[in-house]
């Protein structure tokens, strides 16, 4: 892998700015997938160099030519800005001939080309080739920081505008953009108004292994003496640049904190010293300058309080980890913590400007409280905040975002995998990533803020919010048509109403070998695929036919959302490379509704992950609910979504089968209850709503009995599987066991929701039979519906048509 980085400063070594220490320690971790090309201008006074940092990290500085020194000048001249480099590269790189070519060079080469802030945007503004993945390493929000440096004034507006317009450029054109913090992500979204899917989290770090905690003993304190320090003296740190937040920062110090503490001493660092002339600080500050790294580390590992009354800035203070790190107490402001994932009072003690001089008086006269606070920084340092594991969450990414995969389309999001389709979708995603296949799956979200996680190895799932408009659409069809009309909605309207949807996909598929869509509700996303990229279709029901009963007979609009879903439904079906289908049943409908046989079709059932469960003895099951304290009485179970075919049998049971068998007990769990809010039930049903897996299996390992009356529906019912797997018998109609074959009824008894009382009693008068049936059930779901052995005809298809097998 050929990754590129373009910086407007060198990686020098060491790092003599929080940039530097960022851009250092990321490259080097980067470096780890392949070869790295960096390439920035350096000071004008220098000669060409090529620096190696390692065996696969090279840089190539470039010195700065006449245009630098010209802009500096103008801008020196007419808007006395304090510091303008970044603005004068932004300026002058476009007309500095070497670097512009190298840049160029690079940006062609690169499969990672990583922009470092976005100065250097005007030599190379765009990928190199279609299948690059582009990434904005946004130290911070460029163009809110240049308002606060420049100011208001004309020249203030027009370096800010530019900024924005290049950092905007690149932001806009970016496949991923490294941020600080969440909060960081936020403010540059809103800014920008861009997709908050493109945002990842990296945050700036430190090296706990080289930045060590406090000494003790003779050691510790031939450091304080180095630095002046008596054993009775409270030595308070603040280190800098010439940052004009850090400028603030000493100016807020020297005016306002250290006259008010002469029996502290304060020692500021880094090259923030340069703003302040000689004698204009309090006499208990000293102004040390830029130091060497024995200096830095006996201020870091002999001072007992670390500062950083920030008040104004962007992304995070790299200084706090520093501080972190080295089992300092931390007293800062609310914006020196923005952005660090700290318990205030606990990992440190965050303060406004008027409670400063009075919080960090309490810390120097507390020993017992800054030790608390220096054992707790130096964890929060280690679990979060470590270079080494920061690097290894970005290599997942970039190797995950490079590489070619199966996109997988859908309308809902998948995590959690609590129900239905959800467990369908994240079973495919986990069997391909298990045979060695990456997988991104795209879906689209009623949250107001873009998700992006990555649930297991080889696995990252996308969530693109719903806009406003495209939620009101699905309020209107909801109250129109009941529930069951949000994916109508997705099928019509995500091109036109969420056009992030879109853009997003676009940003996948170039390194998509296979696009395969859950369900036909994104089947309007097909002629964006490029030309050669596999297509599949996975269909879990007939959905045009659930769709006809749900409100088909509403009027002109259900009858024509209804023709929609048909004819997606077809187009896939006919067109695809491959088509996988849940039954022969589902399988057989598909090829009359296309008009023609699929070009490759395959039966891959629903399933359940058979290692996941412990099926308990059907003999142990009432011994088992007087431990969890419930009565003799026999239990019955029925598992179900909100999905309406669900709530008609849900309904069968609260209506008609628990009324009729007063002497058992009926279970409803899941998001189902949901039709049943405020209405009254029967003494002996019990709704719980949806609750996690293991909680689920506690559940079904109580229950006697499990019920699957449904009227409707189409393809396999999932719930079956996990009765089956769960050792539990299983009293269905035929529609609730479609899909079983003839020779695995062993474990499930058919009845008409009519009689279902009358069976239930005479199944549970039989225990003998009971416990056949629930051994039949564990052999039948191991055997032949374990996720691995139902999927692998679904996954070899799909390695096949995406080249993964070679």
């Amino acid at each position: 892998m050929r990754i590129g980085i373009l910086s407007f400063y060198p990686a020098f070594q060491p790092p003599r700015s929080g940039g530097e220490l960022r851009l250092s320690h990321l490259a080097a971790e980067v470096s780890k997938l392949g070869a790295v090309e960096m390439v920035a201008p350096t000071y004008p006074d220098k000669p060409f160099e090529e620096v190696r940092h390692n065996e696969n990290w090279v840089e190539r500085r470039h010195p700065k030519g006449a245009g630098y020194v010209w802009w500096h000048r103008v801008l020196d001249r007419f808007a006395g800005f304090p510091e303008c480099s970044a603005l004068v590269c932004s300026l002058a790189c476009a007309g500095h001939e070497s670097l512009a070519k190298d840049a160029d060079e690079v940006r062609r080469r690169a499969d990672i080309l990583i922009h470092e802030h976005g100065f250097l945007a005007p030599v190379a503004p765009s990928r190199g080739r279609p299948d690059q993945l582009f990434v904005l390493d946004a130290h911070n929000l460029e163009a809110a920081l240049a308002v606060d440096m420049f100011g208001k004034g004309p020249w203030g507006r027009w370096a800010a505008a530019r900024i924005r317009r290049l950092e905007g450029m690149l932001a806009r054109e970016a496949d991923v953009i490294l941020a600080c913090s969440d909060e960081e992500a936020d403010a540059f979204a809103r800014f920008y108004r861009l997709d908050r899917s493109k945002f990842f989290l990296a945050p700036n770090g430190v090296d706990t292994r080289r930045v060590h905690p406090p000494l003790s003993g003779e050691e510790r304190e031939e450091r304080r003496a180095r630095l002046g320090l008596s054993p009775a003296d409270v030595g308070a740190v603040f280190i800098g640049s010439k940052h004009p937040p850090n400028v603030e920062s000493v100016e807020f110090l020297a005016r306002r904190v250290a006259p008010e503490l002469p029996g502290v001493r304060f020692f500021i660092a880094g090259k923030v010293c340069e703003a302040f002339a000689a004698g204009s600080t309090p006499p208990n500050m000293r102004l040390l300058g830029l130091v060497d790294e024995e200096t830095k580390d006996d201020l870091l590992r002999g001072c007992d309080v670390a500062l950083n009354p920030m008040f104004s800035g962007a992304g995070t203070n790299l200084k706090m980890f520093d501080y972190f790190a080295s089992g300092l107490a931390v007293l800062t402001t609310p914006v020196g913590a923005r952005g660090i994932d700290l318990a205030r009072g606990r990992d440190a003690v965050v303060a406004s400007g008027g409670e400063f001089a009075a919080a960090l008086r309490a810390l120097a006269e507390d020993p017992a409280r800054r030790a608390r606070l220096s054992a707790a920084g130096r964890d929060l340092a280690c679990a979060r905040y470590d270079w080494a594991a920061i690097g290894e969450s970005l290599r997942d990414l970039y190797r995950h975002k490079t590489a070619r995969k199966v996109l997988v389309l859908n309308d809902y999001p998948v995590q959690p995998a609590d129900a239905g389709g959800r467990i369908r979708i994240d079973a495919v995603e986990r069997a391909l990533a298990a045979a060695g296949v990456p997988v991104t799956t795209l879906t689209l979200s009623t949250e107001e803020s873009a998700r992006r996680a990555f649930p297991g190895p080889r696995r990252e799932e996308v969530n693109i919010p719903r806009s406003l408009r495209h939620r009101s659409l699905d309020r209107f069809l909801s109250e129109s048509f009941g529930l069951g009309a949000d994916d109508c909605s997705a099928l019509v309207a995500t091109r036109l109403l969420t056009p992030e949807y879109t853009a997003a996909l676009r940003r996948e598929l170039p390194r998509a070998a296979v696009v395969l869509y859950s369900h036909p509700y994104l089947a309007g996303m097909r002629p964006l695929a490029p030309a050669g990229t596999a297509q599949a279709y996975d269909a879990h029901n007939i959905e045009w036919e659930l769709k006809e009963r749900l409100f088909g007979a509403k009027g002109w609009i259900g009858r024509l959302l209804v023709r929609r879903v048909r004819k997606a439904e077809a187009a896939l079906a006919r067109e695809c490379a491959a088509t996988y289908c849940v039954s022969g049943e589902t399988l057989d409908r598909l090829k009359q509704l296309a008009g023609a046989p699929p070009r490759e079709a395959h039966v891959a059932p629903n399933g359940v992950d058979c290692a996941a469960k412990d099926p308990v003895p059907h003999a142990e099951r009432p011994a088992r609910r007087a431990e969890a304290g419930l009565g003799p009485e026999p239990l019955a179970i029925f598992l179900g979504s909100g999905h309406p075919p669900n709530a008609e049998a849900a309904r069968a049971i609260v209506e008609r089968i628990a009324p009729a068998m007063p002497e058992a007990t009926f279970l409803i769990v899941g998001s189902v209850n949901g039709w049943f809010w405020g209405q009254p039930l029967p003494e002996n049903v019990v709704m719980t709503g949806a609750v996690a897996g293991p909680v689920k299996d506690r559940l079904l390992a109580l229950a006697d009995l499990a019920l699957n009356p449904m009227r409707t529906g189409s393809g396999t019912s999932l719930k079956l599987f996990d009765y089956l797997a769960s050792g539990l018998p299983v009293l269905s109609t035929e529609i609730g066991a479609r899909g079983l074959r003839d020779d695995e009824f062993g474990a499930v008894a058919l009845a008409a929701e009519e009689d279902f009382p009358a069976r239930m009693a005479d199944l549970l008068a039989d225990r003998t039979r009971l416990a056949a049936m629930s051994q039949e059930g564990i052999r039948t779901a191991r055997e032949r519906y374990d996720w691995n052995v139902a999927l692998a005809p679904m996954v070899e298809s799909l390695k096949r048509l995406g080249g993964f097998d070679g």
